[in-house]
């Protein structure tokens, strides 16, 4: 079995321990991130995301922005993340730290809805009106705030997803490619013990400018 979407204090975990049952999960054992699992033997396998977001905040630096936004999920921690969305934004966090980019009232969230990038865009353009880039934690919130880019004729604007979906392609904005295909052959392999480690895959940036 393979378990995807695991989340902080997971009660899925246990219960696939106390079924016995030869499993890995998509996903972390998030509350054990930076101490011991009690689930040595339930082994994962899941993907950087904090690096992708990361690696879109630097390429849109390099094109020559410097104030960039982020529009993501709730987040529980600043600090530790312990789910998706404290990954994703903290990789933001992280690399405009490094390139010493602002970041105060450049970060908006919302739930996973076009309509939370398109609110998220303006909100942030009100208060940001020199905005020049966003990183979206999703291909779903991108394309809600390239709706309302394109509605105020922003058309320089530098918008990122999340995903690599057919929407990315589609509308042609650039996007985080999880390499599922490595994530399902290493899942695979955990579970055929041809793997007996953890592990994070990489994603990478695929980037699109119109």
């Amino acid at each position: 079995m393979i378990l995807t979407s695991t989340k902080d204090k997971d009660r899925r975990l246990k219960v696939l321990l106390d079924l016995k049952l030869t499993a890995v999960t998509f996903g972390r054992h998030w509350q054990y991130s930076n101490s011991k699992s009690p689930y040595p033997n339930l082994l994962w396998v899941d993907v950087a995301g904090n690096l992708g977001i990361e690696q879109c905040v630097t390429g849109f630096y390099e094109k020559g922005a410097r104030n960039i936004g982020f529009i993501g999920w709730p987040i529980s921690n600043q600090i530790t993340p312990k789910n998706v969305n404290d990954d994703r934004y903290l990789g933001w966090k992280q690399a405009t730290n490094q390139l010493n980019l602002p970041q105060k009232n450049l970060a908006f969230f919302g739930n996973e809805s076009i309509e939370t990038g398109q609110v998220g865009l303006q909100k942030l353009l009100r208060i940001n009106p020199d905005l020049d880039a966003v990183v979206c934690v999703s291909d779903s919130i991108a394309f809600g705030a390239i709706l309302t880019a394109k509605s105020l004729n922003l058309n320089n604007l530098l918008i990122s997803g999340f995903d690599n979906s057919p929407i990315s392609k589609e509308f042609n904005f650039t996007s985080v490619d999880q390499n599922l295909d490595q994530v399902a052959g290493q899942a695979l392999n955990l579970l055929l013990k041809k793997e007996i480690k953890s592990s994070l895959i990489e994603p990478k940036v695929i980037f699109r400018y119109s």
